[in-house]
């Protein structure tokens, strides 16, 4: 799906983290630290899922982190600046499916921004904030 952020190998991200001792199914509450794509799979046909594996910076590695768990650091960054002031951006609207069977999709979602009229869809929050800046 292009609407979702495909991440590669060596790219910065913010990373679910759940302590593999005491949480090895992944079920409590997550914390989130930055780290690095160190390789994917993707499964999937018609609805297409990533699943990540990532070093994080302090040396730890989480495998089979579905793409959900995995943002990218910039668009992180940016979000959590936003969520400190209290504001959203100015021009850009999150869009979700909630009826989705895709969790990024349903959970996650997208940016719009509207152009001359014209509905433009963004997968990162970057590119729709450069986007407004770019038309």
């Amino acid at each position: 799906n292009t609407l979702k952020p495909l991440l590669d190998i060596g790219d910065e991200v913010v990373a679910a983290w759940w302590n593999p001792n005491l949480d090895a199914k992944r079920q409590g509450k997550a914390s989130w630290y930055p780290g690095r794509i160190v390789s994917y799979k993707t499964v999937g046909t018609a609805v297409t899922a990533r699943f990540y594996n990532v070093k994080y910076n302090d040396g730890d590695e989480l495998d089979d982190l579905e793409d959900y768990w995995v943002f990218p650091k910039e668009d992180y960054e940016l979000t959590m600046k936003f969520e400190k002031m209290g504001r959203k951006p100015i021009g850009v609207r999150r869009v979700f499916d909630k009826g989705s069977s895709d969790r990024w999709m349903r959970d996650v979602g997208w940016y719009e921004m509207t152009v001359d009229g014209k509905k433009r869809k963004f997968s990162r929050l970057t590119e729709a904030m450069k986007g407004i800046h770019s038309f």
